[in-house]
């Protein structure tokens, strides 16, 4: 029963065999970063449960943001209630003290979802964040840890569903669109350069 379980920024420590039982909320992160040593897991092998009969608690990891990809894998989710989701991406993005700029990329492999009663919304683009945080995260898995989806970017990105091979979703998957070939976030780090061709 604690408030928040979590940290503002935190990087290279990964949270190993987590469980998180019956918390308002199961993990509350803002900013975080690419592992130095470009193999470990920000969150593998946890479980996030709730008892919805209890008073007290609910079923949603507030996820962090910034230039990186968070790897979320071999995690669990059971009960609720979900509030916002069970996974959102970028908690308080673009405002002081959190991570951006807001287009985190969410790898997720392993992820169960059947502990979630059928009404549960799974995943959230930002979470108490600033617009940018609802249009650039983004979520990846090449298994099935999003159901069938393998890429699925806010559903603001409307230019997509001029792709061929993009659907947008319901409220389950925060009406994301849903993709079936590759899109991947691309930083750019320089002065001002004006307009960038990309061919």
């Amino acid at each position: 029963h604690n408030m928040f379980v979590g940290q503002y920024a935190m990087g290279d420590i990964s949270f190993v065999r987590y469980t998180s039982l019956n918390n308002a909320h199961a993990i509350y992160w803002k900013a975080s970063k690419n592992f130095a040593d470009g193999v470990s897991y920000h969150m593998i092998d946890c479980i996030f449960a709730n008892d919805p009969e209890d008073s007290y608690g609910q079923l949603h990891v507030y996820g962090p943001s910034g230039p990186f990809t968070f790897r979320f894998v071999n995690n669990t989710f059971v009960g609720g209630p979900t509030y916002y989701a069970a996974l959102s991406a970028g908690q308080h993005c673009g405002k002081v003290g959190a991570g951006g700029p807001c287009n985190v990329q969410y790898y997720l492999e392993g992820i169960d979802w059947s502990g979630l009663d059928d009404s549960a919304k799974y995943i959230r683009f930002g979470v108490n964040s600033e617009d940018s945080g609802r249009v650039l995260p983004i979520f990846l898995a090449q298994d099935d840890s999003l159901n069938g989806h393998h890429v699925l970017v806010s559903g603001y990105l409307d230019g997509f569903l001029d792709v061929p091979g993009c659907t947008k979703l319901g409220k389950q998957y925060d009406y994301a669109i849903s993709c079936d070939r590759d899109i991947r976030r691309l930083n750019i780090w320089a002065d001002d350069v004006g307009i960038v061709n990309i061919s």
